[in-house]
């Protein structure tokens, strides 16, 4: 027993003296907080933006200096340019705390981003967490604005995109959840689109791949239409005219939604059928009518429903025929339920996506009017 003893604590003193031999001393590398990737006369271009993980967050680092560093370098690979960029800076990369990507617009219709995906997916100290943006212009740009909230541009763009999903206007699509949209039965994906004007930086909607490409733009009020019909609207508020004509001039906030769809194959063809019920607070009035009239809440909540039937059925005709993509995932859905379809390839299922019919019902409810139950200045 006594040997046992004597053998653990010379093991245990052993590989404490010895330290850990894979550790990565903090003052030899950076933090990467983002990516810019382009595409310049066949060679890839990349920027990252870093930060010092020996410098306390929030500190000044000499001066009031910025509490990043932005550095580009090219290579005729997206492993051989990150690679390069330690001819510029003279410490190791470290990838972990990469949580955006920013791809550039053109870059992404022509080349696509498939090199991208697999340069982000194939080295386990890269995270499939990340998120991708598209951006027009050179990608490095976004970097290169100033945050106006935050310290850091890239993490001033996460927020962005965080609080943007509040108004059922944006997504929620890191690396791993694009890779398997892209990998079901349509084919199809999307990431989120951020404009730049001056310093002020913006999701505008989505950039759909199809295949891995980019094939088209979704504004935001699109992008909700498309986020109705899949049932990932939850919060956020709608505006519509208070009796159904005229100025929208009424706000609801959302406060509980549901959502059924159902795919039908018949003999006739497809079909999809989806039913969604919203309760809502008002917030704004703009009719002229005393809302304790019965007549004329159904006369608003009708207007409610129209305005949410109208954002679907704008995405479901840009879908069908100017993207001729399913943005929706529809697909999946059928395959779900039809399992022979699971063998249809993308180009196939468009064919079948572009000739479904879609049948709404929509039920609106407004439970709270507010501090008042007439008009401002009502009469």
């Amino acid at each position: 027993m006594k040997k046992l003893v004597i053998i653990y604590l010379s093991l245990a003193l052993v590989f404490s003296s010895a330290g850990c031999w894979s550790r990565t001393e903090l003052d030899k590398i950076t933090f990467v907080l983002g990516v810019a990737i382009d595409r310049e006369q066949e060679l890839y271009h990349i920027t990252v933006l870093s930060t010092d993980p020996t410098k306390k967050e929030g500190g000044e680092q000499g001066g009031g200096a910025a509490k990043y560093t932005i550095s580009s370098a090219k290579g005729k690979s997206i492993f051989d340019a990150a690679r390069n960029l330690t001819l510029v800076i003279p410490r190791r990369n470290y990838w972990a705390h990469c949580k955006l990507i920013v791809v550039n617009a053109d870059y992404a219709k022509e080349k696509g981003i498939k090199e991208v995906l697999d340069f982000f997916t194939r080295d386990h100290s890269r995270r499939r967490t990340a998120y991708l943006v598209v951006t027009p212009g050179k990608s490095d740009d976004i970097f290169r604005t100033p945050a106006v909230l935050d310290e850091f541009p890239s993490r001033e763009i996460m927020e962005i995109i965080q609080q943007a999903k509040a108004s059922g206007k944006n997504i929620d699509m890191p690396l791993y959840k694009f890779i398997a949209e892209s990998q079901g039965i349509t084919g199809t994906s999307m990431f989120t689109y951020v404009t730049r004007k001056g310093k002020d930086k913006q999701a505008e909607g989505a950039a759909i791949f199809r295949d891995l490409k980019m094939i088209g733009l979704i504004n935001p009020t699109e992008l909700r239409g498309v986020n109705w019909l899949k049932g990932n609207v939850r919060k956020g508020v709608v505006v519509f005219p208070a009796r159904g004509e005229g100025q929208d001039d009424t706000t609801v906030e959302l406060q509980k939604v549901s959502h059924k769809l159902e795919p039908l194959l018949t003999e006739e063809g497809g079909r999809v059928q989806v039913k969604i019920k919203v309760t809502g607070m008002l917030v704004e009035y703009g009719g002229n009518e005393k809302i304790i009239k019965e007549e004329a809440l159904k006369e608003m909540e009708e207007s409610f429903s129209n305005q949410i039937k109208k954002e679907i059925l704008q995405a479901w005709s840009i879908a069908q025929t100017d993207l001729k993509a399913d943005v929706f995932l529809l697909g999946d859905k059928f395959g779900n339920k039809y399992h022979y379809l699971l063998e249809t390839t993308p180009e196939q299922w468009l064919e079948i996506f572009q000739n479904l019919e879609l049948e709404l019902e929509i039920e609106t409810k407004i439970t709270s009017l507010g501090m008042h139950r007439e008009p401002v200045l009502g009469r």
